[in-house]
C-alpha cells in the first residue's frame, strides 16, 4: 500500500521499464540512483542499500533496495531491482 501511495497510486507494473528520471520527480534522487546503477555495472556486483526519499507531503520514506546486474549473452546490460 505504501509503495502505491508513494508512486502516486501506480503499481509495480506501471514503473517497470521507466528510467529513474521518469519515476522520481526530484532530479537529485534520480541522479543518485543513476550513480548507484553505474557503480553496479562497473563492479558487476549485487548491491543492497537504503535510500531516504520524500513523498509529496514531505514525509520521509526509507526505501530498501537490492539491485542485481544482468548481462545478456549479446552483452546487453540491465539491472534487476528487488
Amino acid at each position: 500500500k505504501k509503495f502505491k501511495e508513494f508512486y502516486n497510486n501506480n503499481g509495480i507494473y506501471d514503473i517497470i521499464g521507466k528510467s529513474d528520471l521518469e519515476i522520481y520527480p526530484d532530479n537529485k534522487i534520480a541522479a543518485e540512483f543513476v550513480k548507484i546503477d553505474k557503480e553496479i555495472m562497473e563492479t558487476r556486483e549485487t548491491k543492497y542499500y537504503e535510500q531516504t526519499v520524500k513523498d509529496e507531503f514531505n514525509n520521509e520514506i526509507i526505501e530498501e533496495n537490492v539491485k542485481i546486474p544482468v548481462i545478456s549473452d549479446d552483452g546487453e546490460e540491465s539491472i534487476i531491482v528487488l
